[in-house]
C-alpha cells in the first residue's frame, strides 16, 4: 500500500475513534440534560428574596430561565455532534466494504 492508503487496521482503529468520540458527546449530552434538569427545578418562592423584594425574584427566575435554555441548546448540539461522528463512522465502513468488495473482483 502507498503511503498515502490507509491500511485496513487504521481504518478500524479511525472508524472506532468516531464511534468513541459519538459515545464522549453523547455522554456530554447526557451530563447537560440533568443540569438542566437540575436548573429547572431549581426554583425558589418570591418570599427567599424578601429583603431584595421582587425584582430579585424576577432576576433569579429570569436567570434559571437563560441558562436552562443554554443547557437545553448545548444538549441539542451535543447530540447532534454524536450523531454526525456516527454517521461518519457508518459512511467510512459502509464506502471501505464496497471498495473492498470492488477490488476483489477487479482481479
Amino acid at each position: 500500500m502507498s503511503a498515502h492508503t490507509p491500511t485496513p487496521a487504521q481504518i478500524t482503529v479511525a472508524v472506532q475513534a468516531l464511534r468513541d468520540d459519538a459515545a464522549r458527546w453523547a455522554r456530554g449530552a447526557s451530563h447537560l440534560q440533568e443540569a438542566s434538569t437540575h436548573v429547572a427545578s431549581a426554583t425558589l418562592p418570591a418570599d427567599a428574596f424578601s429583603a431584595l423584594g421582587s425584582d430579585m425574584a424576577h432576576a433569579y427566575a429570569a436567570l434559571r430561565s437563560r441558562v436552562g435554555a443554554l443547557l437545553d441548546a448545548a444538549t441539542t448540539n451535543y447530540v447532534a455532534v454524536a450523531a454526525a461522528l456516527h454517521e461518519s463512522a457508518d459512511t467510512y465502513e459502509s464506502e471501505e466494504r464496497a471498495n473492498a468488495h470492488r477490488l476483489r473482483h477487479l482481479y
